[in-house]
């Protein structure tokens, strides 16, 4: 077995090499959410959420607790602690795969350690990945006790109750099985196998919900409301939108499909292929092109970018709207036609029961309040299975075609992550100067969402709560206590009056040096 997982620990390897995680010392994204807690542990000892903080994320704080006590606290070592999350993921997808009885399990594991958001994710301290891992182990360890195994159910429900205590969207993973059990297999349905699978996840859940409330209180986000916010009138835009975001994780595996058979597609099934068409290519002509959904995967590059002239960072072949059209055709292309062949061919009950799984995850999170493009990661079991199922390794002009797509996306994703590193790190390199050699404050300049959130979030809702209710307290309303004097942004077109200072920084996506700047206001 560890043979065959030596490919995993060579990549992983690499990335870990090629990025030194460790050395970048500074939040993304909202990491400092997670990263606070921490830090206040060390400090006073104590278990102190972030007032921001939406997820119950106390398996990822303890997590991060573990590495810092082993190699010291700093926020690279908070990203590491989540790479070698992602590395455990990798692993049991592959040992998923197998148990699904693939044949080729490697190409679409390598489509998976390198999808976009995954890859990127998997190098931050952001909940995205750890839960994603914590999900995939659950699934794992359930569908094993449900093939034979039946003392491995316990070992699935310790897990989805560690996915618990990083989002409470892990309480719907046992209780997901059991629904499974009553559609597809109820012949398993027994009083020990209930137990089995929900008695951990509940009690975990149950001691959490009584701690939070009781013992450490509710966070502002949960008081103000902005944790249990639903948008039902987003249900359509966003279902669409995912199941174009499926063609394009499992291209180019639809294109160069497996024939096993060739059984004509039956009446409902042409009917259905024909209505799935017709709904997608009007969303086209009413959303337009990918990329659809905020936050990780846009035109200026990967990651998120909170800096003010985000639209004049220049991203190579990414910044042109012909990209983004073809690719968009293409995956709903690719899309159509894994749809298509999956009426053709019926899953198994394995792959019926992670699928299932999957999708109730998804579901839920389209309809919540606020959905990124980053929770996306729950559909990439879905998405690897399809690839593993139906793509086609036998001829040499299919093999052409995965060897150069899986080249295509490993240096998109290597280049996209050095390139969000890259300008990150300029960007806190110059707010640091700002403070250290011109005299500002770390509040008195604007440096983006991560760096107003590290700095002054917390001091500022806690003001404001002295004096608001939390719900009377606007999203937005903290960062108006901030005396600004001057911001920091990609624009290069304010009056030379205004000059203070700039950085360059090296564009992975362009091949070219970048600048970033800091102007009075």
């Amino acid at each position: 077995m560890l043979k065959k997982l030596l490919p995993i620990l060579a990549v992983y390897l690499l990335i870990f090499i090629i990025f030194t995680p460790q050395k970048y010392n500074f939040p993304s994204n909202d990491d400092w959410v997670y990263s606070y807690t921490i830090t206040n542990y060390y400090e006073t000892g104590s278990i102190k959420l972030n007032d921001w903080c939406a997820a119950s994320a106390i398996f990822q704080i303890w997590w991060g607790i573990l590495f810092s006590k082993i190699f010291g606290y700093s926020l690279g070592v908070l990203r590491l602690s989540v790479l070698i999350l992602s590395l455990t993921g990798s692993i049991f997808m592959y040992l998923m795969l197998k148990q699904l009885n693939y044949k080729n399990k490697l190409i679409p594991l390598l489509f998976f350690i390198f999808n976009p958001l995954y890859f990127i994710l998997s190098l931050s301290f952001m909940t995205d990945v750890p839960y994603l891992v914590l999900f995939i182990l659950s699934v794992y360890f359930y569908l094993t006790g449900l093939n034979g195994k039946p003392g491995y159910l316990i070992t699935g429900s310790i897990f989805a109750g560690f996915a618990y205590l990083i989002r409470q969207l892990g309480i719907l993973i046992p209780f997901t099985v059991i629904v499974y059990l009553f559609i597809f297999d109820r012949q398993k349905i027994s009083l020990k196998n209930v137990l089995n699978i929900l008695l951990i996840p509940v009690v975990v859940a149950g001691g959490h919900y009584y701690w939070y409330l009781f013992i450490h209180g509710k966070t502002w986000v949960d008081k103000a409301g902005l944790v249990s916010g639903l948008s039902f009138n987003s249900i359509y835009s966003r279902v669409l939108s995912v199941l174009v975001y499926i063609g394009l994780f499992t291209l180019p595996a639809g294109f160069i499909v497996r024939n096993k058979k060739n059984t004509p597609l039956k009446y409902t099934g042409i009917v259905f292929v024909f209505v799935l068409t017709t709904i997608i290519f009007i969303h086209i002509l009413f959303y337009g092109f990918l990329p659809y959904i905020d936050n990780t995967l846009h035109k200026t590059g990967l990651g998120t970018i909170t800096i003010s002239g985000l639209n004049l960072k220049p991203a190579g072949i990414m910044s042109f709207q012909h990209f983004w059209v073809i690719i968009t055709i293409l995956s709903v292309f690719n899309l159509l036609i894994l749809f298509r062949n999956s009426l053709k061919n019926l899953f198994s009950k394995e792959e019926l029961f992670v699928i299932f799984c999957t999708l109730v995850q998804m579901a839920v999170s389209i309809i919540r309040f606020k959905f990124f493009d980053r929770y996306l990661l729950v559909i990439l079991p879905v998405s690897v299975i399809l690839t593993a199922k139906y793509i086609n390794y036998h001829k040499i002009y299919n093999k052409l075609i995965i060897a150069l797509s899986l080249i295509l996306v490993i240096l998109f994703s290597f280049a996209g992550t050095k390139d969000y590193f890259s300008w990150n790190e300029a960007k806190w390199t110059l707010g640091n100067k700002l403070v250290a050699e011109f005299g500002y404050k770390a509040n008195e300049f604007a440096n983006g969402f991560d760096w107003d959130g590290y700095h002054t979030f917390q001091p500022n809702i806690e003001k404001l709560q002295k004096i608001k209710e939390a719900k009377a307290i606007g999203d937005w309303e903290w960062q108006s206590l901030n005396p600004y004097k001057a911001l920091i942004s990609y624009r290069n077109d304010y009056p030379a009056e205004k000059y203070i200072a700039e950085t360059d920084y090296f564009n992975w996506l362009n091949l070219k040096h970048e600048k970033i700047y800091a102007w009075r206001l």
